[in-house]
């Protein structure tokens, strides 16, 4: 029996309509993820970044080509993949603990095993103290964390995120990149993350992928190991093997 991917796309096109004509947004995608990995995806503004998310989440419909999730078309949104925003969006009349344990009670899941679910999650994104908290109670990070585990409390195959550290200042930003890895690491949950930020990219992914300016297309496909290492984030950040994968993706994305 021939190996599946988890997730495969093969010809993605994506074309739509718009006041200037029609826009070409996603031109022949082919990518395949398997389950545990960590990709990263950067290029220029306007490359078809979050399109492409899109897509995968069942949000938008590709003009032509397949997504397959484990061989099976994707329709629509599904449980098995979750997003992460740049903006939590908490429900603000919840709290903490309500906001992450919305998804399995709406699904019928008992009090008991949700309320295990929601305070081990707690204690996985490290807010074990403030489950009773309102969102406003809570800094833009600590919003974030509760966001994540928003959607690893559904368990989903994969988890796509949007930018997520996008509105955050400089040092909570890096402090957010340590603690997603260390939810990675503690759930091997597959992740696909648009940045904008090349250097969170070969932090944080096990791959990252260069897109070209629209259409946009996969350009380079670049291994970078080093999310794999527990060493502290600065000092894997100022090796020279980090610096130099560094240039050579940001050169990829000046030569488009």
């Amino acid at each position: 029996m021939s190996h599946l991917p988890l997730l495969a796309l093969r010809q993605l096109e994506l074309t739509y309509p718009s006041r200037s004509g029609t826009v070409h947004a996603l031109a022949a995608i082919n990518l395949t993820i398997e389950a545990g990995e960590f990709v990263c995806i950067v290029g220029p503004s306007g490359c078809g970044k979050t399109s492409l998310l899109r897509i995968i989440a069942g949000i938008h419909h590709a003009t032509s080509g397949e997504a397959l999730v484990e061989g099976q078309a994707i329709s629509g949104p599904a449980a098995n993949r979750g997003v992460v925003f740049q903006q939590p969006a908490l429900y603000p009349w919840l709290t903490l603990a309500g906001n992450i344990g919305f998804g399995p009670r709406m699904r019928g899941v008992s009090a008991q095993q949700r309320g295990e679910r929601v305070n081990h999650l707690l204690q996985l994104v490290g807010l074990h103290e403030f489950g009773q908290r309102a969102p406003y109670e809570l800094s833009g990070g600590m919003q974030q964390r509760a966001a994540i585990a928003r959607v690893l409390i559904n368990e989903p195959q994969i988890m796509l995120m949007d930018e997520p550290f996008g509105a955050l200042d400089a040092l909570t930003r890096e402090h957010m990149q340590d603690e997603l890895l260390t939810i990675w690491r503690a759930t091997q949950t597959t992740i696909i993350l648009i940045t904008h930020s090349v250097e969170e990219a070969v932090y944080l992914g096990t791959r990252t992928l260069v897109m070209s300016a629209r259409p946009g297309r996969v350009v380079a496909d670049i291994a970078t190991p080093f999310s794999r290492e527990t060493g502290v984030g600065r000092e894997i950040k100022a090796r020279p093997d980090f610096i130099a994968t560094r240039e050579i993706i940001l050169r990829q994305i000046w030569q488009q």
